[in-house]
């Protein structure tokens, strides 16, 4: 996140509000990601930008259902960095702790 503040001031509100108001009472608005249980894609509006969803930012977050723990594994600008392959989730969860 320190990365994006430099480019984006917005980026702190937009993810708080989106884990207040949309995730954390709602775990499953996201879109899974194929192929890790649990683990979930969101689009925020990157307001800095004014490219809406499709060239906002990338919330990825663990859901467990069973313990109601919600990890956020890794923000990013999807104008910066593409999509994400699998391995480099798995490295941004390991470094998260999770």
């Amino acid at each position: 996140m320190k990365r994006l503040r430099g480019n984006y001031g917005s980026v702190d509100d937009v993810v708080f509000k989106a884990l207040c108001e949309e995730v954390g009472p709602n775990p499953q608005c996201g879109s899974p990601i194929r192929h890790f249980a649990g683990r979930v894609r969101k689009l925020l509006p990157n307001p800095d930008a004014n490219r809406g969803k499709s060239g906002g930012f990338r919330l990825i977050y663990d859901w467990n259902e069973a313990s109601r723990v919600l990890w956020l594994v890794a923000v990013f600008s999807k104008s910066e960095t593409g999509d994400l392959a699998d391995r480099e989730i798995v490295k941004a969860r390991k470094e998260a702790g999770i």
